[in-house]
């Protein structure tokens, strides 16, 4: 299963895990809303993401799990809605209830970082970890944050500052690539790293990395790699024909979950280019 755009309606055996910022949370069927659009990939969820915290719902009264899974709809239908502090509101409900589950602990991750308080997040992410220690996706979310913060840094100017975070960033995506996950998320992560490297000025890494990618993947990372090589020397105008040509190939969907990471640098200011 390649990354998708946050939407996991799945059974409430197979509740999912919310990777990155934006994830939303998935409940049975016939309780589930309609997913909220989401603008960042999320992994995808493995067999191997066994949830033990859902264990804690088989004890609830019905009526309880009912209002369980209804804040956690709610919570994250917020997020998609950018209703950030109802979201919170939520997720607060449902741990009265239920304290300690995994997904609104991610959940809870995700609403801090769409709001910038990354050190919120990473403690949401990292209690996460705790209570699903098999899982990729808290992993997976502590390497974006480092790389979220990094780039807010430098739209801010910070770019001295944002180094070191995209040091990490690197780091902690080099070693989730060898972890358990899908092609398709395997292949965001090594742009990712491109991003890293070219915002550490390793330029030539970077060239060399992209020049390993192939223009017949799967995923448009050749073409989403070089259009960042050019972002990075300022050549707008030779980044787009690579957009052009990553569009004309490939979904708009696998374009724009590469295309959020320009946006968090600022290279990009919308997805509609």
């Amino acid at each position: 299963m390649k990354p998708t755009l946050f939407t996991f309606v799945l059974s409430l055996a197979a509740l999912p895990v919310l990777a990155a910022a934006q994830d939303q949370a998935g409940l049975p069927p016939e309780t589930a809303a309609d997913p909220a659009p989401a603008t960042r990939p999320a992994p995808a969820a493995l067999a191997s993401d066994n949830d033990p915290t859902l264990a804690k719902l088989k004890n609830l009264k019905p009526e309880d799990l009912e209002k369980v899974k209804k804040a956690i709809n709610d919570a994250s239908n917020f997020v998609g809605g950018i209703r950030l502090q109802e979201a919170l509101q939520s997720l607060a409900e449902a741990e009265a209830i239920v304290p300690d589950l995994f997904m609104v602990h991610n959940l809870k991750g995700a609403v801090y970082t769409k709001m910038r308080l990354f050190d919120d997040a990473r403690t949401s992410f990292k209690q996460a970890g705790q209570l699903n220690p098999g899982s990729f996706h808290p992993k997976f979310n502590l390497a974006e944050i480092e790389f979220v913060e990094a780039a807010s840094k430098v739209r801010a100017g910070d770019t001295d500052g944002a180094k070191g975070l995209f040091a990490s960033a690197q780091k902690q995506f080099e070693s989730l690539i060898k972890d358990k996950t899908d092609e398709g998320t395997k292949k965001l992560m090594e742009f990712k790293v491109v991003i890293c490297q070219l915002q550490q000025g390793q330029s030539e890494t970077a060239q060399k990395s992209v020049s390993a990618f192939s223009y017949i993947d799967d995923e448009p990372i050749y073409y989403l790699g070089h259009a960042a090589i050019e972002f990075n020397k300022g050549d707008k105008a030779a980044a787009q024909e690579w957009l052009d040509s990553a569009n004309r190939i490939y979904t708009a969907q696998q374009v724009t979950i590469y295309m959020d990471s320009f946006i968090e640098i600022g290279w990009v200011e919308t997805l509609a280019l």
